[in-house]
């Protein structure tokens, strides 16, 4: 089944490092060091990508810590 967003469009759930590090605003290189602290890195033989839903419930853990606030992650 492909997941859809609101307006019908295909959901992207592995960027490239150009879409993960436009993604959370940064550097590629500094992209390319978070994605492996946080285990987002996938590899498909030589092609290397990077999991959304992990980058999410990284940010989230990141903004619950700074701001104290309690995080719930869907199981979907």
């Amino acid at each position: 089944m492909i997941k859809r967003n609101e307006s019908g469009e295909m959901e992207i759930r592995l960027f490239t490092l150009d879409e993960a590090a436009a993604y959370v605003g940064m550097g590629k290189k500094s992209t390319r060091k978070f994605m492996d602290e946080i285990k987002a890195t996938r590899k498909f033989g030589s092609r290397v990508a990077f999991d959304k839903k992990v980058i999410d419930a990284a940010l989230d853990t990141l903004a619950a810590e700074t701001y104290n606030i309690s995080v719930v992650h869907s199981t979907h």
